[in-house]
């Protein structure tokens, strides 16, 4: 870690940049810049009311560790969710809120039981631009899924070779509550193979997802109507209009 000017720099650690472990509480994370760590750059885990604002977020892009380059640990991975590529993962969470922040060539992830998370708020919003945002069941059981989080004017680009959607509702388990009450509301898309995809059938519980006065836009730039995996699932709602009210 270092403060060139004044500014923290988080970077070149062999695991995450950031970890906020269980019990912890009310930290705050402003104009700082995690890149380039070997995992995780920001991980929470069991923490609740921590804000995060102004923050500039790396992840280790393709190919970055060829040669003899610096720092020591960073990414080749792509879209994969490892190796360096998650920007924030945001596992059994809640009550945290991210504002203005820029994720590059990084993922944001909120998995398990993670509810009323606030990505943008005041009028302000996030920027991911080389990754996706994600909404994913607990990877063991019980499965549980995140709910009830709020998505506002995020600005999302997904555009690089092997990338693949701007938004996941992710399944890990079809016997298990698929995300629920999610509101992602005025966001940009832009991406390469349609803007959201919902996995299933699987078991719904709760409200729907909720989508609502997206823009979105395909690969080369040009305005498009949102493509859904799959429209038909229940567990997703779309509409023109915001605020989302799942």
């Amino acid at each position: 870690m270092t403060s060139p000017g004044g500014q923290t720099v988080i970077a070149a650690n062999a695991d995450e940049g950031i970890h906020f472990g269980t019990g912890s509480s009310g930290n705050a994370v402003v104009d700082s810049v995690i890149q380039f760590n070997e995992e995780e750059q920001l991980y929470l885990v069991n923490t609740q009311l921590n804000l995060f604002l102004n923050n500039t977020v790396r992840a280790g892009a393709p190919g970055y560790c060829r040669g003899n380059q610096v720092p020591t640990y960073c990414c080749t991975g792509v879209d994969a969710g490892t190796c360096g590529t998650v920007g924030a993962y945001v596992k059994n969470s809640d009550q945290n809120v991210f504002i203005g922040n820029g994720f590059y060539t990084a993922a944001v992830i909120f998995i398990g039981d993670s509810d009323h998370n606030d990505f943008g708020r005041d009028g302000r919003g996030n920027t991911i631009d080389g990754g996706r945002l994600e909404f994913q069941q607990l990877e063991q059981s019980p499965f549980s899924p995140p709910h009830d989080n709020r998505v506002y004017r995020a600005s999302i680009t997904n555009t690089a070779a092997g990338h693949r959607y701007c938004v996941h509702f992710k399944m890990e388990s079809p016997s298990a509550p698929l995300p629920y009450g999610n509101a992602i509301s005025e966001a940009a898309l832009q991406c390469n193979r349609g803007q959201v995809a919902v996995d299933g059938p699987g078991v719904t519980s709760g409200g729907p997802n909720a989508l609502c006065a997206a823009t979105c836009r395909d690969a080369s730039g040009d305005t498009t109507v949102c493509a859904i995996s799959d429209p038909n699932r229940p567990s997703l709602v779309t509409q023109q209009s915001a605020p989302c009210l799942p």
